[in-house]
């Protein structure tokens, strides 16, 4: 029993984990915002994506359905940009989505 209680703690774990990720901006289309990032807190970047547009809205999307952004990091590929330390075009963090 003791076995099986310790598998279904760790499993429980896996799945109510949550990962940042990054939702960069650039100078143009449209975009939420001009520079910076939004972070959002989720199980994985498909969630990420869903609650960036249900915060957002369809003015999110482009024409063809894409997020309207420059890119969406993971925590670990955003630490290793430039941005991480000296922001985006003048902007920093915008806000946090999903954070509890």
């Amino acid at each position: 029993m003791e076995q099986s209680f310790k598998l279904s703690e760790m499993m429980d774990k896996v799945y109510n984990t949550k990962y940042t990720y990054y939702f960069t901006f650039g100078s143009g289309n449209n975009q939420v915002y001009t520079g910076g990032w939004v972070e959002v807190k989720a199980r994985d970047k498909d969630s990420a994506v869903e609650l960036f547009i249900e915060r957002y809205g369809r003015k999110t999307l482009t024409n063809n359905g894409a997020i309207n952004c420059a890119f969406v990091y993971s925590e670990a590929e955003f630490r290793h940009t430039i941005m991480y330390s000296n922001g985006n075009l003048g902007s920093r963090c915008h806000e946090k989505i999903g954070f509890d």
